[in-house]
C-alpha cells in the first residue's frame, strides 16, 4: 500500500506547463525546489518523507545571470537548525513581472531520467500559492515586508535562523535522488538559474 501511495500524485489544475513526463506535476517539483533554494537543509515532509540537500549550484547556462545569489552559506546549528547567509542581486526585484521555469530529473540506476519541464508566467503569484510561508520569510528578510513585490536592488540575508522546513503541498512522490533546475525569466529571457540536488527518502 505504501509503495502504491509513493507513486501517486495530486493534480494541480492551475499550473501552466510546457511538458509533462513520468507522472510528476510541476506543482510538486516547484515546491520541492522552492523549499530548498534558500533553506538548503533537512526537511520533514508529512508522515513519510525526509529530504536532504546535497548541493546548490549555478546552471551551466544561467542566461544573462542578472538575478543571482552570491556568497550563499549554510551552517548547521543543532540537530535540525541551520543558519543561512547570502547576498541577492535582484535588478528587476521579485514580482509578477518575472516568470519561473522548472526542469526536473530523478536518478535511475546511474543516469538522470527526465521528469518534467514547465514554465509559470507570474513569479510572485506562483510562489505565493505554492509556499506562502517561504515567500513571507524571503520578503521579510529582504525588504521588511510580509509579501511581494520586492523592489529592484541588492539585498543581504544575514544569519537567518531556519529551524525546520515543512512543505504541506507535497504529499506523495517517489523516493530517490533528484536534480531540479530553477530558472528566472523576464520577457521569455532567462536572467538567472540555480540547480538543486537533493535526496527524498523515508523519515
Amino acid at each position: 500500500m505504501a509503495s502504491k501511495r509513493r507513486n501517486m500524485f495530486h493534480k494541480n489544475k492551475t499550473q501552466e506547463t510546457t511538458e509533462k513526463v513520468y507522472n510528476m506535476n510541476g506543482y510538486t517539483v516547484a515546491v520541492l525546489l522552492a523549499s530548498f533554494l534558500l533553506a538548503g537543509c533537512r526537511a520533514e515532509i508529512g508522515p513519510f518523507y525526509s529530504m536532504q540537500m546535497r548541493s546548490l549550484t549555478d546552471c551551466e547556462n544561467p542566461g544573462t545571470n542578472e538575478m543571482r545569489m552570491v556568497g550563499s552559506k549554510i551552517r548547521k546549528q543543532g540537530k535540525e537548525s541551520y543558519i543561512f547567509n547570502s547576498d541577492f542581486i535582484l535588478p528587476y526585484g521579485f514580482s509578477n513581472d518575472l516568470g519561473i521555469g522548472v526542469n526536473a530529473s530523478i536518478m535511475k540506476r546511474t543516469t538522470w531520467q527526465h521528469l518534467y519541464s514547465g514554465h509559470f508566467s507570474k513569479l510572485c503569484q506562483t510562489m505565493s500559492s505554492w509556499v506562502p510561508a517561504m515567500v513571507t520569510f524571503v520578503t521579510k528578510k529582504l525588504a521588511g515586508r510580509n509579501d511581494c513585490p520586492v523592489k529592484p536592488g541588492n539585498y543581504t540575508i544575514k544569519d537567518a535562523f531556519i529551524k525546520e522546513i515543512k512543505v504541506d503541498a507535497l504529499s506523495l512522490a517517489p523516493y530517490g535522488k533528484y536534480m531540479v533546475e530553477f530558472s528566472f525569466t523576464k520577457n521569455s529571457k532567462t536572467i538567472g538559474c540555480k540547480i538543486v540536488n537533493f535526496d527524498l527518502g523515508s523519515v
